[in-house]
């Protein structure tokens, strides 16, 4: 994999951070973090994300507060967890998720027309889900579907 997106929403409004594997990135509050995230539940230097030998990985770095992984598991201070495509963690109380990395030139992420349509009930989902969000069905031999830009512009 050579790239992901990390996503996240603030006031309904979504960001995305793109990491491409060569350069770490830091989430945190501390201004001087690439992903800062203004709640009181995040540490100054709270996590890092980095790629080592085609993996990304997830580190807390903070001594007090965990990062609720994929849902499951508390990752506690000094702990990592591989990230893939569709893996979601929360920081303090600010959920994230994976995303298949499609970056422009300045390291952000675009919004991206690359879609999958589900096997099983033919909706189109992000591309990178592993599951339908209607019908639940896996998306691993889902059909990729590139968007043009005048439906794009009507997708909700």
């Amino acid at each position: 994999m050579s790239q992901i997106t990390v996503e996240w929403k603030v006031n309904g409004k979504t960001l995305k951070k793109g990491v491409n594997g060569k350069k770490a990135i830091t989430i945190g509050r501390h201004p001087a973090c690439d992903i800062v995230l203004g709640d009181p539940h995040v540490s100054r230097r709270h996590a890092t994300i980095y790629c080592t030998n085609g993996t990304y990985h997830i580190h807390n770095l903070s001594l007090t507060n965990p990062i609720v992984f994929n849902d499951h598991w508390n990752l506690g201070h000094d702990f990592r967890a591989d990230l893939k495509p569709g893996d979601n963690f929360i920081i303090g109380r600010v959920p994230m998720r994976v995303r298949v990395g499609y970056l422009n030139g300045n390291g952000s992420a675009p919004d991206s027309n690359l879609k999958a349509r589900c096997p099983s009930c033919s909706q189109l989902m992000d591309f990178g889900e592993h599951s339908c969000a209607w019908c639940g069905a896996s998306l691993a031999d889902a059909e990729t579907v590139e968007l043009e830009e005048k439906v794009k512009a009507t997708v909700h």
